[in-house]
């Protein structure tokens, strides 16, 4: 490597230190250093047909750092960006990786070709203040003039207009402020997108009110802070209007939430899956940045793990004075988990520790083991669209301590399945999770049938 690749360095450092415990890092962070480390000894072999392309990796980083500040002091000081060591390592495993050779499907279709990138969504939750926006309109930018693709459409996609704004507004900014790249690259920045007219490319907001989403054609989509989408609509339109581009790009960038039914957090929970290794998609690339289980999100010690630019955008004075608030009043406490250190709660203000209740789960528990204990049924109907619940509670005494222990099912009706915006109900029913009842209006005889049984 020589010092023209300094980010390519950097993010290997990135990687090295997690690995070696000297970066403090939370499990998912660590799992995808160690997906990093494992890629790399993989190029070159027989199955895995993709290699790391350095140069194309660094001229990603360089050029993201040759665009200027437009907020704050930096900005202030004429100051252009500068890549931490985490941001290199996001840029370089996205823009880096390259197929090596055409990958084809069973039937002898082409999947990938030869030279495009590897990784098509990419998936980064992070705590707030943490420059997600700031790198995001910089990637656009580099989407729409150095990536090789001739009428390229970019987007900034959101469920509002006002979201959809902000990462375009920073890279308009941007572009507006660097008088070389608008010349270099014939680049105008117009009242309603970021033009480059003799490639016939573009780069706009994009949302999902009162506006027409056919005929899009998307080479990259950037959907910042997910988490607000309630519906999958727009993520499902932009996904499927990649079709015709070699080398496609859907960015999402959020920080965590509170709806865990949303596209958010399934594409979550897939990555999360990807790291884990219980299945694999080698178009897929993501981190998150949050606390382990049993961390205290007080011990200002851990604060790093969601915030990788703790101490550089990320002030601890600004934490601590939100972390001592939250202590004090347990109505700011779920906002302080979920924006600043990336926890996803289940309500925006705080009913129960839900991390604590997610602990007591027991995947092993058979419900037969427990035909001789004394059992509780627990009933809550509707009709046509909040889900039915039948909740078995058993009752055991163990060494004079009583433990209780809940088997639960859940029913809807099928067409509130199909119409519902929770985008997780059709893989809920696919996994035995939620049964479903023909028609409009749940079938009141399958529940008292299963609660007779």
């Amino acid at each position: 490597m020589g010092l023209n690749l300094k980010h390519v360095i950097a993010a290997c450092k990135y990687a090295d230190g997690i690995l070696a415990g000297t970066t403090l890092a939370c499990e998912w962070i660590l799992f995808a250093a160690q997906r990093w480390e494992s890629d790399l000894k993989k190029q070159g072999t027989k199955k895995f047909p993709f290699v790391f392309d350095m140069e194309r990796a660094d001229r990603a980083c360089r050029f993201i750092e040759k665009m200027p500040h437009i907020k704050g002091e930096w900005a202030k000081r004429g100051e252009t960006l500068r890549l931490e060591w985490w941001q290199s390592f996001v840029v370089c495993n996205i823009f880096g990786w390259v197929c090596d050779r055409t990958v084809y499907d069973h039937d002898g279709n082409v999947l990938m070709e030869e030279g495009t990138r590897r990784f098509r969504t990419v998936y980064l939750e992070v705590a707030r203040k943490n420059a997600k926006s700031t790198l995001l309109s910089a990637i656009a930018l580099y989407m729409l003039v150095e990536d090789g693709e001739v009428g390229a459409e970019i987007y900034s996609a959101a469920t509002t207009h006002k979201q959809a704004k902000i990462v375009w507004q920073d890279a308009k900014s941007m572009a507006n402020k660097a008088a070389g790249f608008r010349k270099h690259y014939g680049a105008e920045t117009n009242a309603k997108n970021i033009s480059v007219v003799d490639v016939n490319s573009k780069f706009e907001p994009l949302h999902s009110q009162g506006e027409t989403l056919d005929g899009l054609n998307v080479h990259c989509a950037i959907n910042d802070e997910l988490h607000a989408h309630k519906k999958r609509d727009l993520y499902d339109v932009l996904e499927t209007a990649t079709g015709s581009r070699l080398q496609p790009l859907i960015l999402n960038i959020t920080t965590a939430g509170y709806n865990k039914a949303g596209i958010c957090y399934e594409l979550r929970t897939y990555l999360t899956k990807i790291l884990q290794k219980i299945f694999q998609d080698e178009t897929f690339f993501g981190l998150i940045y949050t606390l382990d289980k049993g961390d205290d999100p007080f011990d200002r010690k851990v604060w790093a793990k969601s915030n990788p630019n703790y101490g550089v955008s990320v002030y601890p004075f600004d934490m601590e004075r939100l972390a001592r608030k939250a202590e004090e009043s347990p109505s700011s406490t779920n906002n302080f988990l979920t924006k600043r250190l990336n926890i996803w709660c289940s309500a925006e203000t705080a009913w129960m520790d839900m991390r604590a209740y997610d602990a007591c789960a027991d995947p092993s528990l058979n419900e037969l083991d427990f035909i001789a204990d004394p059992v509780w049924l627990c009933v809550d109907l509707a009709s046509k669209i909040d889900v039915n619940a039948v909740v078995r509670l058993y009752k055991r005494v163990i060494d004079g301590e009583t433990h209780v222990y809940a088997f639960p099912s859940f029913y809807l009706p099928e067409l509130a399945i199909e119409k519902s915006t929770n985008s997780q109900y059709s893989g809920w029913l696919r996994r035995g999770l939620l049964t479903e009842t023909p028609g409009n209006i749940i079938d009141m005889d399958t529940i008292e049938d299963d609660v007779v049984q």
